[in-house]
């Protein structure tokens, strides 16, 4: 990747959410421009940007070339996020999709939630920040600056990529069926 980007100008990447988290630490490291051709699955992160996979429109963007900075979320020092990210039973179904084969396309998301409810449904996690420090069983950790995940599905509405701020959601141990709901 630091051949590829360090001389560029511009990173574009063909794919979807999972594409661009893939590729997030090295982006943020880069500091350059991205833009994102959304032909994933769920594309939460082009959407909220209001990119689309037309060519004319990405000529447009590439002629004009405005850039927007977003927050971005560090992990442990180390690991950068530019969108949203899960720890517990939303990052064991993620690891669980990935595995499907894609012509599921956004279903493999729900099949995976199924098989992920056969094990284990929570993790032990300590999350520490500036302002917060928490430790405990939880069964969803999300860390959000976009307002929604998975194909269109809302974590909180006051989330902006554009934002200073962060939004945590922590869900305590619940049962299966409750997590199914939630």
């Amino acid at each position: 990747m630091e051949v590829v980007c360090k001389n560029n100008d511009l990173i574009i990447i063909c794919g979807g959410d999972g594409t661009v988290s893939f590729y997030s630490n090295a982006l943020v490291e880069f500091d350059k421009p991205l833009l994102i051709i959304p032909i994933g699955s769920g594309n939460d992160f082009a959407n909220y940007l209001k990119m689309k996979p037309e060519m004319n429109y990405l000529i447009q963007l590439i002629e004009r070339f405005v850039i927007n900075e977003v927050n971005t979320i560090k992990i442990n020092d180390q690991l950068s996020s530019l969108t949203i990210t899960c720890f517990g039973f939303e990052a064991k179904v993620n690891r669980t999709a990935l595995k499907l084969p894609r012509y599921l396309g956004s279903f493999k998301y729900t099949l995976a939630t199924f098989i992920s409810l056969l094990g284990k449904h929570w993790e032990s996690l300590v999350i520490e920040s500036d302002n917060i420090k928490e430790k405990g069983d939880y069964c969803l950790a999300i860390v959000a600056n976009s307002p929604s995940f998975g194909g269109g599905m809302k974590v909180s509405n006051k989330a902006n990529l554009y934002s200073d701020f962060m939004y945590l959601i922590l869900v305590n141990k619940v049962n299966k069926l409750k997590l199914i709901f939630l």
